[in-house]
């Protein structure tokens, strides 16, 4: 009878045990820039953040690193560009304040 209740405590401490580090795969790290994607109810896949994936029938295609990069690449540079033309705009305002300051100033400082 204690042989019984002795085997059956040690097999409810290992069944614990194993669904503790079945919990800690799921909960791993996942690296900064990177997105863990989950297939199906066991397996997980590791992408860049922001890939693009699609799912035709049972499949998943996942972009190609060279897509990727491509891609993320033309995003950067149309908000370069964007930013840049902002900046330049600011700019003009800028010095057109600065005109218009100096003139202000220019006429309350002559007397009347």
């Amino acid at each position: 009878m204690k042989k019984s209740i002795f085997y059956i405590l040690i097999l409810i401490l290992l069944f614990f045990r194993v669904a503790a580090i079945a919990e800690d795969d799921k909960n791993k790290d996942t690296p900064v820039g990177m997105e863990r994607i989950q297939v199906g109810d066991t397996h997980s896949i590791l992408v860049p953040q922001g890939a693009k994936i699609n799912k035709e029938g049972g499949v998943l295609i996942i972009e190609t690193i060279g897509r990727y990069a491509a891609r993320r690449f033309y995003e950067i540079e149309e908000r370069i560009f964007k930013l840049e033309s902002t900046q330049e705009g600011l700019s003009k305002e800028v010095q057109e304040l600065k005109e218009s300051l100096i003139k202000k100033i220019a006429t309350d400082s002559i007397p009347k």
